[in-house]
């Protein structure tokens, strides 16, 4: 079992989430679009707040900084599982699902740290409103 192998299929499912998270925006903004023009037709003074929020822009997770740190640890997730294949006699399918762990497990810290420095810049400028 090569390392291509492993890589294949986690871009597919990569690929997949990013399909499924474009069409779940796609509904958000069919959904509140729909509210907004049958709030027009029955009444008309709620229309303020609902165009109040779609002018909103959701915050940007997917940052260049984020998407960057992600490519680094993947690809210095390959050179591990090269350098290990190599140089261990570790099963090759242990050795996969380690690397992929790993990969997990720091993607995860990504976003995690992502997350939180996304809620602290709100909260920063909720206070300073």
């Amino acid at each position: 079992m090569g390392i291509a192998e492993v890589i294949i299929p986690l871009g597919v499912l990569f690929i997949l989430y990013m399909c499924l998270r474009g069409f779940l925006n796609l509904i958000h903004h069919w959904i509140l679009n729909r509210t907004i023009r049958e709030a027009m037709i029955k009444c008309p003074e709620a229309i303020e707040p609902l165009v109040g929020k779609l002018g909103t822009a959701a915050p940007r997770t997917w940052t260049p900084k984020l998407i960057g740190l992600m490519l680094l640890i993947g690809s210095l997730t390959i050179a591990l599982a090269i350098v290990l294949e190599l140089t261990t006699d570790i099963s090759p399918d242990i050795l996969y699902m380690l690397i992929v762990m790993v990969l997990g497990v720091a993607l995860y810290g990504i976003g995690k740290r992502a997350a939180r420095v996304a809620a602290d810049g709100e909260s920063q400028r909720e206070q300073a409103q």
